[in-house]
């Protein structure tokens, strides 16, 4: 009986190994329709929401000189790559679009954070970091604001992902990441301090990388230019 019990045990513990990604797909469609609960498009950005899409719009027509006069570009232009795929004589229907896409990046990022939290745990406790993250009520609640916290958090966190591959082209991926995000809010300038020291300290022959840093830190300049 004793023996039963255990091979039951351990069929389903590899069930929900080899299932990781199903259940992954299951908390995000959880997180989905949770966020879409709470979503109302019938009402008018007010706030930073509303400068995003205006900056956005403005883009979107070919105003290109706005991109270079905010120092948060990176969301409007985001934006207005995907509004200039969408047809509509009701800009409603933008300020709604805007939600949408802010709610999906936010679903996604559960992708790496499952991958980071794998890296240092278990497949088990990785989904349910992923599964706390992404159902986590402030999280939520800033997703359906249309504001650049979902995109700025997903670039953060690919970027420490591919950093934490330890190679040369995973390393440039994540510097160049770490640009994008400073493009989409300003204070990712700061993580640039921080990935230096993470890449260094994952470093076995620190003099033979120095010169690979120049380089990334050059890609990271790049981008902000």
């Amino acid at each position: 009986m004793n023996k039963n019990n255990k091979e039951s045990t351990y069929q389903k513990k590899w069930f929900f190994l080899d299932n990781v990604y199903l259940f992954l797909l299951i908390i995000g469609a959880i997180a989905l329709i949770v966020r879409l609960m709470f979503l109302h498009t019938e009402i008018p950005f007010n706030s930073d929401n509303f400068i995003y899409f205006k900056n956005a719009v403005d883009m979107t027509l070919g105003e290109t000189e706005v991109f270079y006069r905010e120092s948060n570009s990176g969301w409007p232009g985001f934006l207005s790559i995907i509004f200039s795929t969408f047809q509509s004589t009701n800009f409603m229907d933008y300020m709604a679009l805007q939600r949408y896409v802010s709610i999906i990046l936010s679903v996604i990022t559960i992708i790496p954070v499952y991958l980071l939290g794998k890296q240092f745990f278990a497949k088990q406790y990785a989904l349910l970091g992923a599964a706390i993250f992404v159902l986590e009520p402030r999280i939520i609640q800033n997703s359906l604001f249309g504001i650049t916290e979902p995109l700025y958090i997903l670039t953060i966190v690919f970027a420490l992902v591919f950093l934490l591959k330890n190679t040369n082209k995973f390393a440039c991926l994540s510097f160049a990441l770490i640009g994008l995000a400073t493009l989409i809010r300003f204070e990712g300038i700061i993580l640039l301090p921080a990935f230096s020291i993470i890449y260094f300290l994952y470093q076995k022959d620190i003099k033979k990388k120095i010169p690979l840093y120049f380089c990334l830190i050059l890609i990271f300049v790049i981008i902000l230019l």
